[in-house]
């Protein structure tokens, strides 16, 4: 499911009206969500579905995958761990 309209009749006609009304003040505005990897992991899975739907609601959203070096990663983890756990 890409669209949020394809949730209607799960999460209801109410709650997808409200998702609607919110989105209307990020209309215009640009997400850009960047991972290290396109699949495999919980963040791609999450994005997988997301980004579509931000975008069905007039958000223009998109993500864009790095590739660095190992090194690289360990110098992140390390970050990325720290702001989950905030």
């Amino acid at each position: 499911m890409h669209n949020l309209d394809d949730y209607r009749e799960i999460a209801g006609k109410e709650l997808i009206s409200e998702i609607y009304r919110r989105a209307t003040g990020l209309h215009r505005k640009r997400v850009l969500h960047i991972s290290s990897t396109h699949n495999g992991g919980s963040i791609a899975e999450i994005l997988d579905s997301l980004v579509p739907l931000m975008n069905s609601v007039g958000i223009e959203t998109d993500w864009r995958i790095f590739n660095g070096s190992p090194d690289l990663f360990t110098i992140i983890l390390p970050i990325i761990t720290w702001r989950t756990t905030v």
